[in-house]
């Protein structure tokens, strides 16, 4: 069983939730055995995730997209890569 992480931190619109979401349900079609993550900006409404049951593990970033000094590493370090 392997495991696929759907990033889509880059912008807190809802329809980019919404459209992590739908990449998510068609990875877990693919193969339902895998198990599937989502990576979500912290200001986009995350709990939608959590609504899907072929999603395993939802994971919020705090990004500001418009600020360049923004660094997120230590954030992302928090995911397991399993």
């Amino acid at each position: 069983m392997g495991s696929v992480l759907v990033n889509f931190v880059y912008a807190q619109p809802v329809g980019h939730a919404i459209e992590a979401l739908h990449y998510a349900n068609g990875y877990h079609t693919a193969d339902p055995s895998r198990r599937i993550g989502v990576v979500l900006n912290a200001n986009t409404p995350a709990e939608l995730a959590t609504w899907c049951p072929f999603i395993d593990e939802v994971h919020t970033i705090d990004l500001d997209l418009f600020d360049p000094a923004t660094d997120t590493r230590d954030q992302l370090a928090k995911i397991a890569p399993d």
